[in-house]
């Protein structure tokens, strides 16, 4: 075994002092430009709020934020995309509800939203409004449910995709309600 002499005594004690300061550095965030995955097709609700963020947050954090539209199966296609990212904080997901708390529930194989990403905060909140067509010979809601029940082949409804927030939001208010029997 090789004697420790005093030269190598106070390297190895100067470089334990080292070694906890340089574990504990990190770079400052962000470390470049940060991309916003929205999991809907640009011009919709979800993107229109994520640049509007983006246009608010450039200036604070010094960095271009960059919208990457990756839409489809009611935002699980980027939403798989941020879990799939390297995690350093350059890749953020702009979540509906849809996302964190229907997908799970009602897609095979889906992501749990709240295990694998951490949330940061809620930027917006929106409210639902039924809205019909001129032609329909309606005036408020009592008056279309009664419509709905004499002929409930003739109305439809649209939605942003099968199992999205607006799709279940139609779905609900088209089925029947067991406690107020209409």
């Amino acid at each position: 075994m090789n004697a420790l002499n005093r030269r190598h005594a106070l390297a190895l004690g100067t470089g334990a002092l080292l070694l906890p300061s340089g574990l504990r550095a990190q770079a400052a965030w962000p470390a470049g430009p940060v991309t916003f995955v929205v999991g809907y097709a640009a011009g919709g609700s979800t993107d229109i709020i994520a640049r509007e963020l983006a246009h608010v947050m450039t200036p604070i954090i010094g960095q271009q934020i960059v919208i990457d539209n990756k839409g489809g199966a009611a935002g699980s296609i980027g939403l798989r995309a941020v879990a799939n990212a390297k995690p350093d904080g350059q890749t953020l997901f702009v979540a509906v509800g849809t996302n964190v708390i229907i997908n799970p529930h009602v897609q095979k194989g889906m992501i749990d939203t709240l295990a694998t990403l951490a949330p940061i905060c809620q930027v917006t909140d929106y409210q639902y409004v039924l809205v019909v067509g001129n032609k329909v010979p309606v005036k408020n809601a009592a008056e279309l449910v009664a419509l709905a029940k004499k002929d409930p082949d003739t109305l439809t409804f649209s939605s942003s995709g099968v199992g999205g927030n607006n799709h279940l939001a139609g779905a609900l208010f088209a089925r029947p309600c067991p406690t107020c029997r209409r």
